[in-house]
């Protein structure tokens, strides 16, 4: 018998539908891991395939150069299918080409199958953003910044694993560890995407198959780029710099990424609140303060232990950048979120593609001291960026 066939009221939950966030949180954390992973390990794979600077430099462009070839279907996909499903079959592919990365023989092979890994990780990094401004329209709140720390959390627990330990084992065994990480995680967050069913936009205007900033996206997009642009050259160059030039030890090498992304994780984590507290411009513009600050100590000094600190200062700078631009991307969307996220990945990727390579370029010619000094750079461009009126903020004035 029915409850209220007894007289007794229903009881109605307050819960309101479902966001998503559960899945995104995720979806995030694991692509930071998978990331993490290679990330990682690329010291000991430069030294097995005995590449320098230069050619290190050259060998990651092509992940960024995947990524970028495969936005515009990727983005199309988002829109059609729903980011959410579409996020899980990029996320299974870059689990399984994981593996491959350590058993290819020369920096040619290698190049080629960083081509690949990179067009699913630089797929899924798109389309998960795209769900993520659908998981902030659904709870009528931010949560980019919380999603991006997710993605820091995978990143950093993928360092701290190395740290402790996972650094020692195999290449080979380490990468099928983090794919079988990877497949299972993926697996669990199948069941608890929400948006299976096409996006708006989906069924109108189709993506772009070049998506193109355009209007208040452009500067926007810069930003996205140049941040990436250090905080790419950053990541993939701290393990070698820390290692190589300072000297460090292989734990040294995996605790300069693990400070790194736990600065950028530490103020993702509670970056939500900051934006909501102070906006989305200022919280930019005290980031791009630490990015200064952060590079410069770390290419200032020779000691291994003060390069750390400075690490950690220039992630926690990094931190809110790419949150505040993607969400700014989906609140400026036309159609599908998908094609306005591409827009900005497009630039952002594009500093992918040129930071590691310009810093492996630098880095022959005048040392990686110097090199991580002229991070900075970015920093002070990224300040003068934000200090414009109504780039990042809805208010225009």
């Amino acid at each position: 018998m029915h409850d209220s066939a007894k007289g007794q009221t229903p009881v109605v939950s307050a819960k309101g539908p479902p966001t998503g966030l559960r899945a995104a949180l995720i979806l995030f954390a694991t692509n930071g891991a998978l990331f993490g992973v290679w990330v990682v390990r690329i010291p000991d794979i430069k030294l097995a395939l005995g590449l320098s600077e230069a050619h290190l430099g050259m060998v990651l462009l092509a992940a960024a150069a995947g990524a970028v070839t495969s936005f515009g279907l990727s983005a199309r996909a988002a829109d059609h299918w729903g980011a959410g499903r579409v996020t899980l079959a990029f996320g299974l592919a870059m689990a399984l080409s994981l593996p491959l990365l350590a058993i290819m023989p020369g920096a040619v092979a290698l190049a080629a199958t960083l081509f690949v890994f990179g067009a699913a990780g630089g797929s899924m990094d798109l389309t998960m953003n795209a769900y993520g401004t659908e998981v902030e329209k659904r709870a009528k709140r931010s949560r980019m910044a919380l999603l991006h720390g997710s993605w820091s959390t995978g990143m950093a627990a993928s360092a701290g694993i190395a740290y402790a330990g996972a650094a020692r084992l195999p290449v080979l065994t380490h990468f099928v560890l983090g794919s079988a990480f990877g497949l299972t995680a993926f697996a669990v967050a199948g069941w608890l995407v929400v948006s299976p069913e096409r996006q708006p936009g989906g069924a109108g205007k189709r993506s772009a198959l070049i998506a193109l900033p355009h209007g208040p996206l452009i500067g926007v997009a810069i930003i996205t780029g140049i941040a990436f642009m250090t905080e790419g050259a950053g990541m993939e160059w701290s393990g070698v710099y820390i290692r190589e030039t300072l000297g460090g030890t292989v734990e040294h090498g995996a605790l300069a990424l693990l400070i790194l992304s736990g600065g950028v994780m530490a103020v993702r984590l509670v970056g939500d609140v900051i934006i909501e507290r102070i906006g989305a411009a200022r919280a930019a513009q005290c980031c791009a303060v630490l990015v200064i600050a952060g590079s410069l100590v770390a290419g200032l000094t020779q000691s291994p232990a003060v390069a750390l600190a400075g690490l950690g200062l220039m992630g926690m700078g990094l931190s809110l950048m790419a949150p505040i631009c993607f969400s700014r991307a989906g609140q400026l969307a036309e159609s599908g979120s998908g094609e306005a996220v591409a827009a900005v990945s497009m630039v952002g990727y594009g500093g992918i593609l040129l930071g590691p390579v310009v810093m492996g370029l630098s880095g022959e010619a005048f040392g990686l001291s110097i090199s991580f000094t002229l991070l900075s750079i970015g920093g002070a461009a990224l300040l003068t960026l934000a200090l414009r009126r109504g780039t990042l903020s809805p208010a225009a004035a």
